[in-house]
């Protein structure tokens, strides 16, 4: 057994022995937190101008944690933190439902109740905090404002409203992301009781949210969830006047626990503001550092099996998927890349709710699927194009859940039968995203942040909607047309184009932007990773900025531009920039070919033959020496060799990046067979 086998064995012995010591300490706690959580104790004379924190999810430890992390630091710096939680307050809270494959029974239910107030109890004590629990402000009086609004709720919640919330559809924006639901009517029609509980919730979080803000003088509102018991909060706090933020953590790397975004409610607004300030960021110069950071994330992407990556891991070494999915490696391969309504449903009925919905913009086709159906005639008009669609893994049953959406059942009704020109890969083919878009001419993109991947990799990205729930900057890294005429000529534009580092620049500047200058860094006192040690309090460097976020309501890429931590603004930032992504493009390669992140080559020689027919590479000069790549182009068929390893591809990604990223290029050194 290998050194990496043994080490698997003792984390996994190590990981059954921890949780075998938690169950049996559980077993003894247990008694003593339902004792303590018997009585309501409301803390008196508390101070003016509180920094709150609405958190009943303590049992999200490492979110709940670090959100507590946030609250210390700004308690540290002199502020008045309070933390608000609960215990069996709801019949469906963030906790319960989060629980993938819970039955939602009554000791089931009672015992993450109780799990969740000892992790709060327990991490609340580590710091130092003082908390609030939200059943102190649900009083007698509201117990009857609600018994009565529940009694009078209409048959159909789609428009009932309270106080000029649209509450049905707030509650109905969960139950459309819990069981992948693509339009109210089926909300409606399958779930009428499960409305009416997530109703309850809301309006008795709203109503004691109110009563607290009465109570207590708020100076600040945060929340690190976004369910719609949080949107209730919000609708009381916005009401009040007071600031409300949304805590979040980076989906670089798959989750940073190290980085902080925060922003103003409503989050898109704030997001859509973030695009605004796009055009001073688009010309800065990112660091060296922070290349190599998004680089980072890029492979860990590629590699698969993080929380949020739904594809499968991407293959190296020999490939031929064109021929395995029977089609033609001789003609241009369209790659569209489809995405999950129900989230798109969620957003809309929980910000036309809140009344905090954008403007929208006029968009070339109604829906996914004219869309489809509009590439597959066009394709069909166009005897040189063959079209692959993959529809978005999330779709069907997964990792995370075991729920298929209903729009993946009106794709598959809408596409039973498709021509030889065309291939669909379903949710659950073990397929790659990213091998598809590595024989990819040209990626086209729904709304799906894969489209912001593949412009990381150079490949030409054309986005079929552009829509306010996915602000994104158009013609740059991403193109996008607004009639459906528009669209196309730019789609044979962009058929046309070479790989160009520009492009490639600024898709690694949009996602620095979005994604890093959004948030903070605690690197310097915060762990990458989670354990069930509670992490020691020390003041972060960036504690400073934090202040400013949150007291002084300076959002944070106005802070982060003036700091310039992620920036290079060097004489030769450019070109450093440059010298940078082409090394990562380099990494890229390497990986494809080996799937190997280490012992990077220095160099890179290309070798190119503006032939079409199949090529033996066996009289080139290969150097035996590691620290030398060599690359053989022919057409899309490419040969990589180190020393003497030869891997050999169908690659149009490789044979657009390589030209880029050489360090030397040659020609007519290829023998054609």
């Amino acid at each position: 057994m290998g050194k990496n086998h043994k080490q698997i064995d003792f984390n996994r012995l190590k990981r059954n022995i921890t949780k075998i010591v938690r169950d049996v300490r559980w077993l003894f706690v247990k008694p003593q937190v339902r004792k303590s959580l018997q009585t309501i104790d409301f803390p008196h004379d508390l101070p003016e101008h509180l920094q709150l924190f609405f958190m009943p999810e303590a049992k999200y430890e490492p979110l709940y944690e670090r959100a507590l992390y946030l609250a210390k630091t700004l308690n540290e710096l002199g502020h008045h933190v309070l933390v608000v939680r609960c215990f069996d307050l709801y019949d469906h809270c963030a906790v319960k439902v989060g629980q993938k494959n819970s039955k939602l029974n009554k000791n089931n239910c009672d015992d993450q109740c109780l799990q969740c107030a000892d992790e709060a109890n327990r991490l609340l004590g580590h710091y130092g905090l003082p908390s609030v629990d939200l059943r102190a402000f649900v009083t007698d009086e509201i117990k009857q404002e609600l018994e009565v609004e529940l009694d009078s709720l209409p048959v159909d919640l789609k428009d009932y409203q309270y106080q000029g919330v649209l509450w049905g559809q707030l509650a109905a924006s969960e139950i459309a992301l819990r069981k992948k639901l693509s339009n109210l009517d089926a909300v409606r029609a399958e779930y009428p009781d499960l409305w009416r509980q997530h109703v309850r919730d809301n309006l008795m979080t709203y109503l004691a949210a109110c009563q607290l803000i009465k109570q207590l003088d708020v100076a600040a509102w945060m929340q690190f969830c976004n369910y719609s018991i949080h949107g209730a909060a919000q609708c009381a706090a916005s009401n009040a006047k007071v600031p409300i933020y949304h805590i979040d953590w980076p989906g670089h790397k798959d989750v940073d626990f190290q980085r902080y975004n925060i922003y103003r409610e409503p989050s898109l607004h704030a997001i859509n503001d973030v695009r605004n300030s796009w055009p001073r960021w688009r010309e800065a110069a990112i660091s060296t550092a922070r290349v190599d950071e998004i680089s980072d994330d890029l492979v860990g992407r590629l590699k698969g099996g993080g929380v949020y990556s739904y594809s499968p891991a991407k293959t190296h070494g020999g490939f031929q998927l064109l021929k395995n999915l029977g089609l033609s490696d001789h003609k241009k391969t369209l790659v569209a890349y489809t995405s999950s309504l129900d989230e798109h449903l969620a957003s809309k009925l929980k910000y036309t709710a809140l009344q905090n919905e954008l403007a929208d913009s006029a968009q070339p086709f109604d829906d996914q699927i004219q869309w489809l159906q509009s590439l597959m005639t066009y394709c069909k008009s166009h005897n040189d194009l063959q079209l692959i669609v993959r529809v978005h893994p999330r779709e069907g049953r997964n990792h995370r859940d075991s729920v298929r959406s209903d729009h993946l059942k009106k794709l598959q009704d809408a596409f039973e039968a498709v021509d030889g020109n065309c291939r669909f890969i379903w949710p659950e083919e073990p397929t790659s995203s990213y091998d598809l878009a590595e024989v990819a001419d040209i990626a086209l993109t729904s709304w799906s942040t894969i489209g912001l991947e593949l412009a990381r990799l150079g490949i030409p990205v054309l986005s079929a909607f552009n829509r306010w729930y996915v602000p994104l900057p158009v013609d740059d890294f991403i193109s996008w047309a607004s009639t459906e005429n528009a669209y196309y000529k730019t789609l044979e534009l962009l058929l046309t184009q070479k790989g160009d580092l520009q492009r490639i620049a600024r898709a690694f500047r949009w996602y620095n932007l979005i994604n890093l200058e959004t948030g903070l860094d605690f690197s310097d006192v915060v762990p990458a990773e989670r354990s069930h040690r509670a992490i020691p309090f020390r003041m972060p460097k960036r504690a400073g900025a934090l202040e400013k976020a949150i007291i002084q309501h300076t959002p944070l890429w106005q802070i982060n531009w003036e700091d310039a931590e992620g920036l290079d603004r060097s004489a030769g930032a450019q070109e450093g920039e440059a010298v940078s992504l082409r090394r990562h493009l380099r990494r890229m390669i390497h990986y494809i070919f080996t799937g190997a992140d280490e012992s990077l080559p220095r160099h890179l020689c290309v070798s190119h033959e503006n032939v079409t027919s199949r090529f033996d590479p066996s009289d080139y000069s290969y150097a035996d020496d590691a620290s030398k790549a060599f690359l053989a182009i022919c057409g899309n068929e490419v040969e990589y060799r180190i020393g003497q390893k030869t891997w050999k591809r169908f690659s149009s990604l490789v044979s657009r990046i390589a030209p880029l990223c050489a360090t030397e290029e040659t020609r007519n050194q290829i023998r054609v067979a």
